[in-house]
């Protein structure tokens, strides 16, 4: 197969630039003038974040003066930092009092998914959220099966130098070979080798808004696989944007509240120079919880996307998720899908190290398969999951699904230790 030039020997010197971003060290914002702050328990965290931390979060609830902070929403807003497990707020003698215990933020994580006629994958993932105690996040991972081989390595800083500007970047390189199913029936595969780079910068416009500028650049080869026509190797950059509402507090194994994602992406040139237009792809997120009597969670949840041009190397390869229970890992490949998911969490035991869940579901979706199938399939699941929800560190811990797919698996299981479901 001809090879397509590296994609990324023209960007290596924003990913140095990243690099010296994250390493250097944050300057603090500027100290409350009013009145004292004393900030005590955090070990990892570094003082003047979380005093930074807290003075937005005065700032974005109009609590100007000591006598008009609310200790109960100030504990809130910190704790949707993640960076805690627990927080207290106390305001005595004209002191705002803060005591705080950081969660791990930095463990070696083992990675195991087996679901219903896939290789069981096997990796790992490190990632440190609390990097040099700012918050900053930065992971490295990788997975192998015996039909897929991945790693990469991110970075996110939420809050550049201690203002509203964000900066995330990633790359990484993968080797996956896909099946096309159309209901029940395998239709298409490929043997695809990928290198991809992203960087991405944004501001957070409101307490709840957010919305940042994308570039990504992907590399793509294809091998002989099976009886499968291989596609052409090309390289394609992109931009887009991305748009996000959250108006939800963090509960460690749920989120209270209403979130939106919306994201654009148009890709802007591809060297395989075929007669097709130009992929362009829109993706929209929406999720609803809320906690009902005893714990108990509803969970709902929307996702709808949309590919415009482009061929079956760019189509949205869904499945394995939710929303999507009971479809194989990136086995519908669409050109158009909209789902709707619904869930009911229930704790069946809470510790200081965190929750035990059990929950039934349901799905209902219709997907538009790309071409040359060309096919429109409606399908609902429905199922019980059980998981396990860490406290004490900055990722889940493990689940179970089992369950009825109307149109593809039939019966299914997955079963995921390390990341989640």
């Amino acid at each position: 197969m001809r090879r397509v030039r590296d994609p990324l020997s023209g960007f290596r010197f924003i990913s140095y630039l990243c690099l010296i971003i994250f390493a250097f060290p944050s300057s603090a914002s500027g100290a409350t003038e009013d009145w004292d702050m004393r900030i005590s328990g955090n070990t990892k965290t570094r003082s003047s974040y979380i005093r930074s931390l807290t003075e937005k979060c005065l700032e974005d609830q109009g609590m100007k003066r000591l006598e008009d902070i609310d200790p109960a929403r100030l504990q809130e807003c910190l704790i949707n930092s993640r960076l805690f497990s627990e927080v207290k707020v106390e305001i005595k003698e004209d002191q705002l009092q803060i005591d705080v215990k950081d969660r791990w933020s930095i463990i070696p994580i083992p990675f195991v998914s087996s679901s219903k006629d896939q290789d069981t994958k096997y990796g790992g993932h490190l990632q440190e959220s609390n990097l040099f105690g700012y918050g900053k996040n930065l992971g490295v991972g990788g997975t192998y099966s015996a039909s897929e081989s991945s790693y990469w390595l991110m970075y996110h800083d939420r809050s550049v130098f201690l203002t509203d500007w964000t900066l995330g970047c990633a790359l990484g390189q993968s080797r996956n070979q896909f099946y096309h199913y159309q209901g029940e029936d395998e239709t298409d595969g490929m043997d695809e080798s990928k290198r991809f780079f992203s960087l991405s910068g944004g501001y957070r416009f409101l307490p709840n808004f957010d919305a940042s500028l994308r570039y990504q650049t992907i590399d793509r080869e294809y091998e002989e696989f099976e009886n499968y026509q291989p596609p052409q190797d090309y390289q394609s950059n992109y931009v887009g944007l991305r748009f996000r509402w959250d108006d939800s507090n963090f509960r460690f194994y749920f989120q209270e509240g209403a979130i939106a994602d919306a994201t654009f992406m148009r890709q802007i040139s591809r060297s395989d120079h075929v007669d097709i237009t130009n992929a362009v792809t829109i993706n929209l997120k929406l999720s609803w919880q809320k906690k009902l009597i005893d714990n108990h969670v509803l969970q709902l949840r929307f996702n709808a996307g949309r590919l415009y041009g482009g061929d079956r190397r760019e189509a949205l390869r869904m499945g394995g998720r939710v929303g999507f229970h009971g479809i194989q890992d990136q086995g519908a490949w669409t050109e158009k899908h909209l789902t709707g998911s619904i869930d009911y969490q229930i704790p069946l035991h809470m510790t200081s190290t965190g929750t035990w869940t059990v929950a039934p579901f349901v799905d209902v979706g219709t997907l538009e398969l790309i071409e040359p199938a060309k096919d429109k399939l409606n399908y609902y699941s429905y199922g019980m999951g059980t998981y396990y929800f860490l406290k004490k560190i900055t990722i889940p811990g493990l689940g179970l699904a089992l369950g009825h797919n109307s149109k593809y698996q039939d019966f299914f299981f997955k079963f995921t230790v390390g990341f989640s479901m």
